[in-house]
């Protein structure tokens, strides 16, 4: 371990990197709930607003002080909040997606009726713009998530000895 792996501060940053995204993202789900009514899709819709590009690099970059790290002493904790949050963002992320696109399967017993695919109603363009930023903000989470599971069994690489 060297004096840049080593550092406290890069763990410390670790730490306020995933702090700030998890309070991001638990006032986001505050805030949704403090509204009375609405649909239940409508809430989960608001609550898809968490897979930003912002939260994504928070997440992000937390997952690559933890990786530039790797073998130093940081709290298990950590690495599995880092995958947990990167989970959530990637997941509402698919959620704001599959959201866009609307299926209408027909019912048993309805004939000629064919299974329709579509863009849901409204406006398309606008949803289409906030869908993309959800993706990223999801594809953010997602190499996060998986960055930091799989470094989590690899060990630290040791550095090649002279032999004599």
């Amino acid at each position: 371990m060297n004096n840049v792996t080593g550092s406290p501060v890069l763990r410390a940053a670790a730490v306020a990197l995933v702090v700030s995204a998890a309070l991001a993202i638990v006032g986001q789900v505050v805030y949704v709930f403090s509204f009375s009514g609405g649909t239940a899709s409508d809430r989960l819709d608001l609550i898809s607003q968490i897979a930003t590009p912002t939260l994504g690099v928070l997440v992000l970059g937390a997952a690559i002080l933890l990786v530039v790290r790797r073998g130093s002493a940081d709290p298990a904790w950590l690495s599995g909040a880092v995958i947990l949050l990167g989970t959530i963002l990637a997941l509402a992320a698919v959620y704001a997606a599959v959201r866009l696109v609307s299926v209408h399967v027909p019912s048993p017993g309805a004939s000629g009726q064919a299974v329709r695919v579509g863009l849901s109603s409204g406006d398309w363009k606008g949803r289409l713009g906030q869908v993309l930023l959800r993706l990223a903000g999801g594809v953010l989470g997602a190499w996060a998530a998986w960055a930091v599971f799989t470094m989590r069994d690899v060990p630290e690489q040791v550095a090649p000895t002279a032999s004599a």
